[in-house]
């Protein structure tokens, strides 16, 4: 596919995994840090307030996102496709 200069490429995929246990922003700092490693993330985004973790990438594996978030000591529920 060709972008004319004027226009924007499409977002990235995005999905929204729920972690009820994010009670803060250290919480936020530790999980974003952990699924940063994931092959094929572009962004990372975790919200204390609302409990959920959402993550940017063309191609990324979902269940590779769980275990990071799991290894860093959070429960973790299926990802909800966004875009």
């Amino acid at each position: 596919m060709v972008y004319c200069p004027s226009s924007e490429p499409p977002a990235m995929p995005t999905e929204t995994f729920e972690v009820p246990e994010l009670g803060c922003d250290g919480c936020a700092e530790i999980v974003e840090g952990a699924v940063a490693e994931v092959p094929d993330v572009s962004g990372v985004e975790a919200d204390p307030e609302a409990g959920t973790v959402t993550v940017e990438g063309d191609g990324f594996d979902p269940d590779a996102v769980i275990e990071k978030v799991e290894r860093a000591g959070y429960d973790v529920g299926a990802p909800s496709r966004a875009a």
